[in-house]
Formats: C-alpha cells, structure tokens, sequence
C-alpha cells in the first residue's frame, strides 16, 4: 500500500513539473499551523475534516499538494507526514518539512500524547 501511495505522490509531482508549487505545500504547512493552536481540542477525525476542508478551500484542483493530501488520506496515520513529505521532496526537488504536520499527525497517530501534553 505505501509503494502505490508513494507511486501516486510521484506521479502528482511528475505532472506538476513547471507549475509554481512551492507556495502550494507551504499553505498545507500553514493549514497545520493553524490546527496546531487547537490540536488539544481536535480528535483524529476532526483534525481530518478541517484540514481536508481548508486544503480544499485554499488549493485549485490539480495542485500537486492538494492532490498529494487526497492521496494519503486512506494511509494509516501513522504514515501521512512521511508520505506527504517524499511527495512534497520529489515535487519540490528539495527537502520539505513540516514541524506543525507532523506534530499534529503524530498526535493524532498517538492519542495517548496528547493526554500527557493536556494534564
């Protein structure tokens, strides 16, 4: 399954090539900034809805980081940053990161974290 997920990021970055996409991952990082500030109130799915929303309000279709998210969104939790960042690294032809992603995914992954942050 994470071969034909990483498969398809390629894929979404390859037919990207000449698009300005720089701008498009770093509206899904700031999408994930924003959710961070209210993670503690956020469940999994929550989480997912509001980032699928906003990233569907923010990004035309066809945006590789857009496309990129859909993909990934039937990966386990656990394997979302991950994915997200090799598809952003191929598109982008550089390192991608996202602290805010991953801490947010990593939560979400792990609720017991969470917990221990809030008590």
């Amino acid at each position: 399954m994470r071969r034909i997920l990483l498969t398809a990021l390629i894929s979404f970055g390859l037919l990207a090539c000449g698009k300005p996409t720089v701008n498009d991952f770093e509206v899904v990082c700031g999408i994930f900034e924003s959710i961070s500030r209210q993670q503690d109130s956020l469940t999994e799915e929550t989480m997912l809805r509001v980032s699928m929303k906003k990233i569907r309000e923010q990004l035309v279709e066809g945006s590789p980081a857009r496309d990129s998210w859909e993909a990934i969104t039937g990966a386990p939790m656990s394997e979302r940053y991950n994915l997200f960042k090799e598809g952003a690294d191929a598109t982008l032809k550089r390192n991608w990161e996202c602290p805010a992603m991953k801490a947010v995914i990593e939560a979400s992954a792990h609720p017991s974290l969470t917990e221990n942050r809030s008590s």
